[in-house]
């Protein structure tokens, strides 16, 4: 299948074929990572001073990459401009042989913004007619789940965002969805680094059907032991931090299994069943 192109105002989006892609791609920004530059568009038709930069960054507060040594970053050496508005489009494929649709974003993420600056998150499931914040309104039988996106102030060193959209008995418009991450700018100038990302997750829904159906977890938030659940047989299990890291992997033959959770500091940890599915789930 070869890349659509899709038209956004005056700016052209391409949105990568499957061949590109498997059922849990990253987007690093390093060398060896050939996703980025076919799923990631920084919109500069339709902003003409965007400062969004993929590369190393070399500011006061972002000085490095969470993967060194690439990230995109609202300019990689100087603080954000004043009165600015940079956007990038992060294009994701959509199976159409399913009616069931999965798809799930992480990425890790640091800011150091004014109040006044925005940072949001939009996705669009008809090729950039209408956007939808990730925590307004979603298109048409779409439903959110995941972190409350908390993108309104600065952060702690790095920290982690999920979340997943699953429509059933869609009918699509496109073979793709589109992300749209906007910063914003006030004018008074603050010599702050603004919003660096790193790291992109999607995990989405296969044509093969290899992502699990169900899965349930329980107690949670856990103490000393998590109880997992699947409608397929587990076969692996891999706990992430916040920061994107794995603390946690083991290898798995049944339909349910009870996890020692102790060893973990407590805090909040993303699960990862047979290489798809992502749960969240908090340790006590």
């Amino acid at each position: 299948m070869k890349p659509i192109l899709l038209m956004l105002a005056s700016g052209i989006v391409c949105v990568p074929a499957f061949a590109q892609w498997d059922c849990n791609s990253s987007i690093t920004f390093d060398n060896g990572d050939a996703l980025y530059p076919v799923a990631i568009t920084i919109d500069t038709a339709n902003h003409h001073h965007n400062i969004w930069q993929i590369g190393r960054p070399h500011k006061a507060i972002f000085s490095s990459a969470l993967s060194a040594p690439n990230a995109i970053v609202t300019d990689t050496l100087n603080p954000y401009a004043v009165g600015d508005t940079s956007v990038f489009i992060l294009s994701a494929p959509l199976s159409l042989a399913n009616n069931e649709q999965l798809l799930e974003l992480q990425f890790s993420y640091r800011l150091d913004i004014d109040t006044s600056a925005i940072a949001s998150v939009e996705i669009s499931a008809d090729k950039g007619g209408h956007w939808s914040n990730v925590t307004d309104s979603l298109p048409a039988n779409f439903y959110w789940d995941g972190d409350t996106a908390n993108l309104s102030s600065s952060t702690n060193g790095w920290a982690r965002f999920f979340m997943a959209y699953r429509c059933s008995g869609c009918v699509h418009e496109s073979d793709s969805i589109l992300f749209r991450f906007t910063f914003i700018s006030d004018s008074v100038p603050s010599a702050k680094d603004g919003w660096i990302i790193d790291n992109i997750g999607l995990s989405y829904w296969c044509e093969t059907g290899q992502t699990i159906n169900y899965t349930g977890i329980y107690p949670n938030p856990a103490i000393s032991e998590l109880n997992i659940f699947s409608s397929v047989v587990i076969t692996n299990i891999n706990v992430i931090n916040v920061l994107g890291q794995m603390v946690y992997n083991d290898t798995y033959n049944n339909n349910t299994v009870q996890m020692n959770v102790e060893s973990l500091i407590a805090g909040i940890y993303f699960l990862k069943i047979n290489g798809h599915e992502v749960r969240k789930f908090v340790k006590e």
